[in-house]
């Protein structure tokens, strides 16, 4: 309080010399006053929401993966996740949260239970969000509730991504360049009624992979590929760790003004390295074209303007 104080009085004397200089009248100044006293109110206001958003952050880890999420200005938390090694996910509940919380309690046992997963996973993950849609035809939720899903199963020197809906994953290698798996958001969510097909796409883990970032809807309309890459770079730099890493981005959300429920998760991918030739498979099961190739994208960071990171991501990028 003493600071403001000391600040709206440097203020109306900045006005008082002025109007001496300039003849302002005393209902001018007092409305100039007020008008700059409550900038510094709107001010104080917007940082005290961001610190109070970041005290809201959750997060946790497990060995190779971190993950945390946030409210934002949101009443309820309806995004969930499952950090199961070898399986990690991230869901976005629409209308409620009762679909995407079963989605994360029971997909990953599907998947890692099915008589196909040890000879081909992709098989499996396609044909458990099948027999999952079909139990939630069977239960009652409130009306319109569905579930966006991301998810990352890690078989040796594979990594399976697939997904439905809006959240998106990022696979990141040394030099920079990145893969970015997304999913045709279309009505093709998890819901009680009708059938999605997901996108199943399969990577070969090289020496050159880094970390992959799941991540909800919310945090990439605010954050671009390029600035989720340095910032969790920068937080297994200086923290070395994953999950203060997904609190960071979850952070830079906030602080480009993201006020919807946020989730962010970063996997480890170097422990899996077992071949020395990086190499992208779009699997046969779903390969769509939303699959970008797995190349330094020196344009986009040219065109991305939208950010303050754009020259600092391409100064980082090698000759």
């Amino acid at each position: 309080m003493r600071q403001f104080s000391r600040t709206a009085l440097l203020i109306y004397l900045m006005i008082h010399v002025q109007s001496s200089l300039y003849g302002t009248s005393t209902a001018s100044k007092l409305s100039l006053f007020d008008y700059l006293t409550s900038l510094i109110v709107e001010k104080r206001r917007v940082e005290e929401e961001k610190i109070q958003a970041a005290e809201n952050i959750i997060s946790s880890v497990c060995a190779r993966c971190g993950v945390a999420s946030s409210m934002g200005k949101r009443t309820s938390l309806e995004d969930f996740y499952c950090m199961s090694e070898p399986f990690f996910g991230v869901y976005d509940g629409h209308q409620g949260q009762e679909v995407a919380k079963l989605t994360a309690q029971s997909l990953h046992k599907k998947i890692t239970s099915h008589a196909q997963y040890e000879t081909s996973p992709a098989t499996a993950i396609k044909n458990s969000f099948h027999s999952f849609q079909k139990e939630l035809a069977t239960q009652q939720f409130a009306r319109g509730q569905s579930a966006s899903a991301a998810l990352a199963l890690l078989k040796k020197n594979q990594l399976y991504v697939a997904g439905l809906g809006d959240a998106r994953t990022l696979v990141v290698t040394s030099d920079y360049a990145w893969c970015s798996v997304d999913h045709d958001i279309q009505q093709r969510v998890l819901k009680p009624s009708g059938k999605a097909e997901p996108d199943i796409h399969e990577i070969i883990i090289t020496p050159q992979h880094k970390f992959a970032i799941i991540a909800t809807q919310s945090i990439w309309k605010h954050v671009s590929n390029e600035l989720a890459i340095l910032t969790v770079q920068d937080g297994l730099k200086i923290h070395k760790s994953l999950e203060a890493a997904a609190s960071m981005l979850v952070q830079t959300a906030i602080n480009h003004q993201c006020e919807d429920n946020m989730t962010a998760m970063i996997i480890d991918l170097k422990p899996n390295i077992r071949s020395s030739t990086p190499t992208l498979i779009p699997h046969m099961v779903e390969a769509h074209e939303s699959l970008l190739p797995l190349q330094k994208d020196k344009s986009a960071v040219e065109k991305s303007k939208e950010h303050e990171m754009s020259l600092e991501f391409k100064k980082r990028l090698p000759e």
